[in-house]
């Protein structure tokens, strides 16, 4: 069950390099214009750090999924990115995950966001974190999303990669 070297690079492209950047940009802006007219982000309330993470931990995997599984399914039909030779049901991880896009994304979300957000609120308190300035919180969420992006992406694509596959053999 592994990858040939076109499609480990499209995967270290498209997967990790792509969204580690997208997700830095993307979340560190989302994070400033929301904060913006705070001079200081509290670790607790509402508006927090933690309310942010913890939410941003669900919704990230979730829409990560959504994204990733038509664009991989997507450069599959077109050629771009061959089919792999073995299946689904082959794999010891993948053959866990709902076949259904939203049921996968639910999952990956929940998942994500129970297993993560209680190691980064036992990190932030370890810290000693009770505020961060704006920026600092923005430049913080942009780099936490780029590595959380790391960490879901390639498995949601990697089972969308695996289930196209599926559908282009059974077509043939």
């Amino acid at each position: 069950m592994t990858l040939s070297p076109p499609q480990r690079l499209f995967f270290v492209q498209e997967q990790v390099i792509g969204p580690a950047i997208i997700n830095f940009v993307l979340n560190g802006l989302i994070a400033w214009l929301v904060f913006r007219a705070q001079a200081q982000v509290p670790l607790w309330g509402d508006q927090s750090i933690v309310a942010d993470v913890t939410s941003t931990l669900f919704i990230l995997p979730l829409l990560t999924c959504l994204i990733t599984t038509p664009l991989v399914q997507r450069a599959v039909a077109t050629g771009k990115l061959a089919p792999v030779s073995w299946k689904l049901d082959e794999h010891v991880l993948l053959r866990r995950l709902p076949k259904g896009v939203f049921a996968r994304a639910a999952l990956l979300g929940g998942i994500t966001a129970l297993a993560l957000s209680p190691v980064v609120i036992a990190t932030l308190l370890l810290l000693n974190v009770h505020t961060l300035p704006v920026v600092t919180f923005a430049v913080s969420k942009g780099l936490f999303c780029s590595v959380v992006a790391v960490a879901v992406t390639p498995l949601a694509a990697l089972y969308a990669l695996a289930q196209a596959s599926t559908l282009q053999t059974q077509e043939v």
